[in-house]
């Protein structure tokens, strides 16, 4: 999701599984960090005058890539009573998931942060 110098990106549009959350108020902007950063994820910024002073909103999400070496991935699958076999591991390899949203200590701002708000335009993949 980013390029080799780490820095946010700006993404061109919300994912699907996410319109939901940018469709009750303003969508502002998106920002994902990935492979490049050690704890990939992704910013989700609304606007919401109802929170005045405090009118921007911000969604974090878990970027999950590789998830069966992931720490919690024999916990999670106890707690969903399934056991781990190659198919499963092959077909949560072929994924990304992302997990939230989550409210950091950044939720309700006056102004979008600067990691945000300076995030660069995602480049094409060709």
């Amino acid at each position: 999701m980013v390029d080799e110098s780490g820095e946010p990106i700006r993404i061109e549009s919300v994912p699907p599984a996410l319109s939901g959350l940018v469709s009750v108020s303003a969508h502002i902007m998106t920002a994902g960090s990935g492979i490049y950063n050690p704890s990939p994820g992704m910013d989700v910024v609304r606007h919401d005058p109802n929170d005045s002073p405090y009118i921007y909103n911000i969604y974090h999400y878990t970027v999950m890539e590789h998830f069966p070496s992931a720490s919690i991935y024999p916990q999670v699958l106890k707690v969903a009573q399934i056991e781990a076999n190659p198919e499963l591991d092959e077909f949560i390899q072929k994924h990304v998931f992302v997990v939230g949203p989550y409210r950091e200590d950044n939720h309700w701002v006056e102004e979008i942060p600067e990691h945000i708000k300076n995030a660069k335009q995602k480049r094409s993949v060709t």
